[in-house]
């Protein structure tokens, strides 16, 4: 079953930073996340946006391990577990 991405642009970079020339730059500030009450993301409940990130890198996984780019669809396997083991301790603590 394939797994649409729920975070468009996580997707969009992943993908232009496989296919394009990328490059981290630390001499420039990170952006600022601006949370507020009208904000698409930050409406979401915290285990909500767990699951929209698990469902953005299952998607990855999907498509890099589709391509049979291992290396890089383990690396999105392994920030799926560490999301769904925080799911987990989020939904028993119930916070």
């Amino acid at each position: 079953e394939m797994v649409l991405s729920a975070h468009g642009d996580i997707f969009l970079w992943s993908m232009l930073g496989s296919y394009g020339k990328g490059k981290y730059l630390d001499t420039i500030l990170p952006s600022m996340y601006r949370v507020h009450d009208g904000g698409v993301h930050s409406m979401k409940s915290q285990e909500d946006r767990l699951r929209m990130s698990i469902r953005t890198f299952m998607a990855l996984y999907q498509y890099h391990n589709r391509i049979k780019n291992f290396k890089i669809s383990i690396h999105f396997r392994l920030k799926i577990l560490k999301l769904k083991v925080k799911l987990m301790v989020y939904s028993i603590s119930g916070k």
